[in-house]
């Protein structure tokens, strides 16, 4: 999903007093071919004059993108939620309203779609809320109100003995929602302000992680877990250094990699037991990373904001393998499929595989 400003629409901000655009955006679903990048199809979904500046690093359109293979969901924030087909024709919409982010920071959240099901929160300084579609109608299945002010995490839906449940990362508290009925299964107390990563998981734990003035780390058994978890033993361990403010953590097998508020230095934990194999590890060249760790074929992959791509050898001890360079600034997150490796550019999108 891509917006940018029509007639030199305004800039950003650090929020708290940067101005709000003037000019007409347009709000784009682009598909690009994967052979050599060329454009299948765009479809501006939405034109409109953004209320809010946003954070001087994001982009009026920070949300991801996903797909089943049948649909495409795009989610504009305060511009909507779009449900597009392959061929880039919408088949519906949604509107909420104009979202009021902390100190105009602008919007992030992504949608999370199993099954039928798209869910969606709506986390800002006003009516917080969580609420679920189906997907092929766009018919709304249930809303719960949130006490929550405003978050940028991406809900995570997995499922627990048989019944799925999105897993929703907040400041005042982190909930898990039945996804068929919307009823809180359990809450959990803990995380810092302004959440943003997105929880990962394997084998029956979830990981939830946050890192704005402050450090957490949890991990929760969801088997058992029910009501308010806080201090009791679901939480099987938790860590409180060095965690992420902006980056989602990556489990690889039996390791959570995962860095230093917003900067190039790396932790590796044990998954299972949070013991530390290496932390406060400086990687070379880097200042800011926005974008999250990726893992494939025993490697490491870490991106920053200037360009440099460190590839490590995944694993207990820190081993460096490479250093690579590209003149483009990096916020979004490295995509993998199969042998190739998208990288989404301020300047360019980049493809990289042997050839």
């Amino acid at each position: 999903a891509g917006g940018g400003g029509r007639g030199g629409g305004g800039g950003g901000g650090w929020g708290g007093g940067a101005q709000p655009p003037t000019k007409i955006h347009e709000f784009a679903v682009i598909a690009l071919d994967r052979k050599d990048g060329s454009v299948i199809w765009k479809k501006v979904v939405k034109e409109a004059v953004p209320h809010e500046a946003g954070h001087s690093t994001a982009s009026q359109a920070s949300g991801s993108p996903l797909t089943d293979g049948e649909h495409i969901i795009a989610h504009f924030g305060s511009r909507g939620l779009y449900c597009l087909n392959m061929d880039g024709e919408v088949q519906w919409s949604k509107e909420f309203g104009q979202m009021r982010t902390r100190m105009g920071f602008g919007e992030g959240s992504s949608p999370a779609l199993q099954g039928d099901v798209l869910a969606m929160t709506w986390d800002h300084e006003g009516d917080s809320f969580i609420v679920t579609f189906d997907k092929s109608t766009g018919e709304e299945l249930w809303r719960q109100p949130r006490d929550e002010a405003t978050t940028w995490a991406t809900p995570f839906i997995v499922s627990v003995n048989g019944a799925s449940q999105i897993i929703t990362t907040a400041t005042r508290a982190s909930r898990a929602y039945d996804l068929i009925s919307g009823e809180v299964i359990w809450t959990c107390t803990g995380m810092t302000a302004n959440c943003i990563p997105t929880p990962v998981y394997r084998d029956g734990v979830v990981y939830l992680m946050s890192g704005f003035r402050g450090n957490k780390l949890q991990a929760i058994r969801l088997a058992g877990a029910k009501g308010d978890i806080t201090g009791t033993d679901q939480v099987i361990w938790s860590h409180g250094q060095g965690t992420s403010y902006t980056p989602s953590a990556l489990l690889y097998e039996d390791n959570l990699y995962f860095l230093r508020t917003n900067n190039g230095v790396l932790s590796c934990l044990d998954r299972k037991t949070g013991d530390v194999h290496y932390e406060g590890q400086r990687l070379p060249g880097m200042r800011q990373v926005y974008s999250s760790p990726v893992g494939a074929s025993g490697r490491v992959y870490v991106t920053s904001r200037g360009g440099t791509t460190v590839v490590l050898e995944h694993g207990n001890e820190y081993v460096e393998l490479a250093t690579n360079e590209l003149d483009d600034g990096f916020d979004a997150s490295a995509a993998i499929v199969g042998d190739e490796l998208y990288l989404r550019g301020q300047k360019f999108l980049y493809c990289i595989a042997e050839e």
